[in-house]
């Protein structure tokens, strides 16, 4: 199977110096490395182990300590070990080879029963059923365009080799038979199916599954498989299957019954969980290492490691959002043969068992849990199991490793003096490098032996002779080009830059990303590398963190802190959530196992916008309408007293930054307010931040005049970034945060004068010679008068409720409604609207005088106190009557025209009926009338203030003759009800011949 291993043996260097420090970290059978580091014990428990077995543990706090720890109370000691730094976690452990495609469209099938025979080696698909069985031969790949299946008790009988297909599927008794000598490797791009029983693979004649596709893997039933799994996605196994061999998935998960027995070696999983009576056996001579990214949890009766085979368990943190992610938790009866050094906590429960070492955060335990303290066994090989060579084409760096086993782990290394004669094994033979004595590994720089050969050559070792190869290995040789498991070096293919490693990282906005790049040390664009990276200073003092990101994997590192990772050439970001000027610095992992020099780079974080405290909306596009704009616009203060602003920086979440060390920066005067009034000239101000808030920048501002406070914070480039670095603009602010107002209102009131002195009930509209007002004035708080008070600033006064106007009288009258006007800035002239003042007609009254107390309210408003102020609305001798018209009786000679008077009475003081004979009065908007109905028809009409009767030729008498429609003012009452004013008329052959007999009964409606 050729699958590139570069991300393990070339960039990886697991656990540097490790065997060294697993006496530190694991002395005892309990200890944290954290300062925050709790114990909690309940009673039942049981650590067995500890520090000269006398109950000690080297934690800093506890909770409940009622456990036994080597049949003695436990007690806590306030040390802790020194605090590992774990690997970056690998989050591409293997990688996949390019995937074969063809466009194939002939099918291998066979159905019923029989078995037929393929020889092609390209298929549109291949599927067996029934009981038919299929021969496929392979002179290195068959190329499937579809899938390959098998159901029934149908069989696959392959050849070895490689065969690419989209799908797997295996159900049934079906199975997979290798016909030659060899391993099948099934490399599958999309779904994989596996359900039966019978078993895939054997020891000798493994199969192998290379899974592309992110769909999540499951077996279930009785399965049994012999080879390697390596899938990017999720691996569920239940059931009572059994797996022999690697298994590399994302996260796994095994259930029911199931084994899986894991060849010694690295695995790296987001997330481990073992349920039901399922066992994790690892096989193999060395160490297995599981490296953990979230969570490690048992359940059941579940087993985690086997005894007397080594197992070490590393469990990340910082990697998720729900909680629990570097934790890990066993419950039931479930046991760990192992050694866990983990980032978060461990929780013990019911009856568990931790047959080894923890190293933790936080531990709790309870029920009657308990952990026993084994030594973590590290075989040191005494003779070399294998060589291999390494070598990177850009730097023409080579690499020698002595392996004391297959995993040539770094603690598997043989530590004994060893030598290996490197030779080019094509022609011309020539020597590369004679590496002599050295101890597990070695590296040299062999550009000039590479450069003669022009980079083709081919890797070897001279094996015979005396000092060319000592010791011996047991096993052939192992290269690496460029991290591909070949000797063939077929040019400088390396890639990347070949000058020295720099770490770049450019300006960013305070809680945004920075992208950091690395470049030189022969590094490929896609490339990465391991290295030790330090948070080695912050400017500001602050003990915020910096996160590290690339894609979901994120990870933390406070202040002085250093943390070995994963680091790609591109594609990582660094965030910090506050502004502030970072040095950050990485050493690259060595082939021999320590770590280079320091490369160093410094990043400012710079706020992404100033942000005016707390904007409202002040104004319209045509200046500050009150009524658009009067509920939104903040009252801040009486003209006269000081008003308060704040300026605060964002990040670029619109989080607000802290500002002590951040107000320091050279950002003199960058903050100007104006309290803004077209027209009047308000006070204003440059200012400089400051820290007196956390996060708010406090300033004052006396006022002058009422208007509205603008405040501004202008663009600004932080003079911190670095030189050569971008120049990031901190986006300004201009804001209105709100509106000053008078402290009080004054009014000066002016009486009214009616013209003529009269005015009748009913009649809408008073003409006054000088109408009743009142001028109203804005004070600041020192009582003077503010013309600045005008235009919408003003708009309250004309705002329903805010002011009202009253007559004291027991008259009924309709709503007063005012004008306002401003003659002059600041000085408002409220008047009585004269067109629609009306006193209100309904039962007669005695004439009044109209000198009537007229008092106006202006209730408090805006944050302004209002007044009270009162006139009359007119003279002592103005008046008001309560008027109506009378028609008199009337007789006209047959023949002859005629007409019937009207008189506009009142009731004076004494409630005597008078007439009026001063107040013009009309009859037009009438219309006359009469009944009954005559024969020919009686024409009558109205002039002024009389009804004219046209010449009628035929006697006719008592005709009711009435004016209709007439303005409600002058119509007569009766029953408390107004009507139409009403009079007899006569038309006689010989009429009275006195002058004034003619008008003989002058009809008053009178109540």
């Amino acid at each position: 199977m050729k699958i590139k291993y570069c991300l393990l043996s070339t960039l990886l260097f697991p656990f540097s110096g490790l065997a060294a420090d697993i006496d530190t970290l694991f002395p005892y059978a309990a200890q944290s490395h954290n300062n925050n580091g709790e114990i909690d014990m309940e009673g039942g428990t049981v650590i067995n182990g500890t520090r000269n077995e006398s109950g000690d543990l080297d934690f800093i706090k506890n909770d409940d300590l009622k456990g036994r720890c080597d049949g003695r109370k436990c007690k806590i000691t306030g040390d802790i070990t020194p605090n590992y730094s774990l690997p970056g976690f690998n989050d591409y452990p293997f990688s996949l080879p390019e995937f074969k495609t063809t466009s194939a469209n002939n099918n291998a099938t066979c159905r019923g029963s029989g078995n037929i025979t393929y020889s092609k080696s390209e298929y549109n698909s291949v599927s067996a059923s029934g009981s038919c069985d299929i021969h496929l031969t392979n002179d290195g790949d068959v190329v499937i365009r579809d899938e390959i299946s098998a159901s029934g008790s149908a069989d696959l009988y392959l050849e070895a080799g490689n065969y690419w297909m989209d799908s797997f599927s295996l159900s049934g008794s079906s199975k997979v038979i290798i016909t030659t000598q060899g391993e099948v490797n099934l490399y599958v791009r999309d779904k994989v199916n596996l359900t039966g029983g019978s078993p895939l693979g054997s020891v000798d004649l493994p199969v192998n599954l290379i899974h592309y596709g992110d769909d999540d893997i499951e077996l279930a039933g009785s399965l049994t498989w012999y080879g390697n799994l390596s899938s990017m996605a999720d691996l569920t196994v239940t059931g009572s299957s059994k797996l022999y061999g690697a298994v590399q998935a994302r996260s796994l998960k095994l259930g029911g019954s199931s084994r899986l027995y894991q060849t010694s070696g690295d695995y790296w999983f987001e997330d481990v969980e073992l349920g039901g009576s399922s066992r994790l056996i690892p096989t193999g001579d060395g160490i297995t290492r599981l490296y953990v990214r979230d969570e490690l949890e048992l359940e059941g009766s579940a087993e985690l490691g086997l005894d007397g085979q080594s197992l070490l368990v590393l469990v990340y943190g910082d990697q998720d959002d729900d909680g629990d992610d570097g934790d890990v938790d066993l419950a039931g009866s479930s046991d760990i043969y192992g050694h866990l050094y983990i980032q978060g906590d461990l929780e013990m429960g019911g009856s568990t068992r931790i047959y080894g070492a923890v190293n933790v955060v936080d531990l709790e335990m309870e029920g009657s849990s308990a952990i026993h303290y084994r030594e973590l066994e590290v075989s040191v090989s005494d003779k070399v199991h294998h060589y291999e060579l390494h070598f990177n084409s850009c730097s023409a760096d080579l690499t020698v490793k002595a392996c004391g086993d297959a995993t040539c782990s770094s603690e598997a290394l043989y530590k004994e003096n060893a030598t290996v004669h490197v030779k080019n094994q094509r022609k011309p033979s020539k020597n590369i490098y004679k590496f002599k004595d050295f101890q597990r590994q070695a590296s040299r720089n062999i550009s000039s032996e590479a450069q003669k050969l022009n980079y083709y050559f081919e890797l070897g070792y001279q094996s015979n002779g005396n000092g060319n190869l000592n010791p011996k290995p047991d096993n052939d040789l192992v290269c690496y080009v460029d991290g591909e498991k070949t000797c063939m070096v077929n040019g400088r293919s390396g890639g990347g830059d070949s000058g020295e490693l720099r770490l770049i990282i450019d300006t960013a906005y305070a809680g945004g990303k920075s992208a950091m790049r690395l470049t030189g040390a022969c590094l490929p664009e896609n490339g990465e590398t391991e290295v030790l990276l330090h948070f080695d200073s912050n400017e500001s003092g602050s003990q915020e963190a910096i996160t590290l990101s690339r894609g979901d994997n994120v990870i933390t590192l406070s202040p002085y802190d250093s943390k070995a990772l994963r680091l790609p050439v591109s594609g990582a970001f660094l965030s910090y959530p506050v502004a502030d000027v970072l040095t950050v610095s990485i050493q690259q992992a060595l082939p021999e196992g320590d770590y280079g020099k320091r490369i160093t780079d410094s990043v400012a974080f710079v706020p992404k916008s100033w942000q005016i405290q707390k904007p409202v909306k002040c104004s319209s596009d045509d200046g500050f309408n009150y009524e658009q704009d009067a509920d939104n616009c903040t009252v801040l203060a009486h003209a006269g007293d000081t008003l308060y602003f704040g300026v605060s920086a964002l990040d670029i979440n619109e989080q607000l930054l802290p500002l002590a060390w951040l107000s320091e920066q050279k950002i003199d005067n960058s903050i100007k307010a104006e309290i803004k009034n077209p027209g009047f000239r308000g006070n204003n101000g440059d200012f400089a931040f400051n820290a007196d808030n956390e996060t708010i920048s406090q300033h004052s501002l006396k006022s002058n005049i009422v208007g509205l406070l603008e405040v501004a914070a202008a663009p600004w480039v932080a003079g911190y970034i670095p030189e050569g670095d971008s120049k990031l603009t901190t986006e300004g602010d201009i804001q209105n945060i709100g509106r000053t107002v008078p402290a009080v209102l004054q009014a000066t009131a002016i009486a009214g004068d009616v013209e003529g002195d009269v005015i009748y009930a009913g009649k809408p509209g008073v003409n006054f010679i000088t109408k009743p007002s009142f001028t109203v004035e804005g004070l600041d708080v020192a009582g003077k008068p503010l013309p600045s008070y005008s235009g919408g600033f003003a708009g309250g006064l004309k705002t329903n409720g805010n002011v009202q106007a009253e007559l004291e009288t027991m008259l009924s009258y309709s709503d007063l409604t005012l004008t306002y006007s401003e003659p002059v800035p600041g000085q408002h002239l409220i008047t009585l609207n004269p067109d629609k003042l009306k006193f209100i007609k309904d039962e007669p009254f005695a004439e009044t005088a109209l000198a009537l107390p007229l008092a106006l309210n202006i209730v408090d408003h805006d944050g302004t106190s209002g007044l009270e102020s009162g006139t009359s609305l007119g003279q002592a001798e103005d008046k008001l009557r309560y008027g109506f018209l009378t028609l008199a009786d009337t007789e006209v000679k047959v023949g002859e025209a005629g007409q019937m008077t009207t008189r506009l009475n009142y009731f004076d003081t004494k409630n005597q009926l008078l007439e009026d004979k001063h107040t013009d009065y009309s009859l037009s908007g009438g219309r006359s009338g009469y009944s009954p109905v005559l024969d020919p028809a009686l024409m009558l009409g109205l002039d002024s203030q009389n009804v004219v009767v046209a010449p009628y030729d035929k006697e006719q008498k008592g005709i009711k003759v009435v004016i209709e429609e007439l303005d409600t003012w002058l119509r007569p009452d009766r029953g408390g009800e107004l009507v139409d004013p009403e009079a007899r008329l006569d038309i006689l052959t010989q009429p009275r011949r006195r002058a004034n007999d003619s008008t003989f009964n002058r009809r008053e409606v009178i109540h």
